[in-house]
């Protein structure tokens, strides 16, 4: 009997022993564990005995190099969609929107009022003097009027 996809069998071992994570097999008749082969780029296999790889694509927020557990996108960053296979598959996080270190940013968070968010933030900036920053601001507009750092210029008016 042949050993089945997904596994490996050790001459003189009681049985197949299936591929470890991060590894896959879509062939039959492996003869140790190098016979399971890297889960590629894009993907996740993120359990034992994996026969292929489709429907295990990298996670949402992530990439996945070859034959490793998925990373998130980098701060600034974001993914939302499946099968990224590195960190420039990550698009910059959008005007209005930041992405944290750390986080599966898919989306990204919204701009707070009194912050500013250009594209590609990894974090709220503060809302510069002279400018207006109400929620979900990406550049902040100036604030209406003239204003110096003495106040408010008051025009004269002509005769």
């Amino acid at each position: 009997m042949p050993c089945p996809a997904g596994s490996y069998c050790e001459l003189g071992s009681d049985g197949p022993r299936q591929c470890p994570i991060n590894t896959y097999r879509d062939l039959v008749d492996g003869k140790n564990i190098t016979g399971c082969f890297p889960c590629p780029a894009g993907y996740w296999c993120n359990i034992s005995g994996i026969a292929g790889v489709r429907g295990y694509e990298c996670p949402l927020g992530y990439y996945c190099l070859e034959g490793q557990a998925p990373v998130t996108c980098p701060a600034g960053r974001l993914r939302n969609r499946v099968g990224a296979k590195n960190s420039t598959d990550c698009s910059p996080c959008h005007e209005r929107y930041y992405c944290p270190d750390g986080v599966a940013n898919i989306d990204g968070i919204p701009c707070s009022s009194t912050k500013y968010c250009p594209k590609g933030s990894a974090l709220e900036r503060l809302c510069p003097g002279g400018y207006y920053c109400p929620a979900m601001t990406g550049n902040p507009p100036r604030c209406p009027g003239e204003y110096s750092d003495l106040g408010p210029v008051v025009s004269k008016a002509f005769s």
